[in-house]
């Protein structure tokens, strides 16, 4: 691949997950998330809302590997999700 290739962009419009989630007229069977180290404080603000109470199945890639603060964050979640029993 050539990185001498024109830029170019897009401005796209960003949601709260839990407002989409929340909206939503049934619960969601399946969400996948994998949004590059974002995951970690979208999950938590599913849970802070109680709209992972309308997800059956959340699939999510994290990206802990890449940071030690990451790391720290997965390991929290991973806690509180433990110890919510979610």
């Amino acid at each position: 691949p050539s990185f001498d290739a024109p830029v170019t962009t897009e401005t796209v419009e960003c949601i709260d997950i839990s407002d989409f989630v929340m909206s939503l007229d049934k619960p969601v069977a399946v969400l996948k998330l994998d949004i590059e180290g974002a995951e970690i404080a979208a999950i938590n603000r599913l849970i802070d809302t109680g709209a992972i109470d309308r997800i059956k199945i959340a699939v999510v890639e994290t990206h802990e590997r890449f940071s030690d603060e990451l790391a720290r964050q997965t390991e929290d979640l991973k806690a509180r999700i433990a110890k919510e029993g979610l």
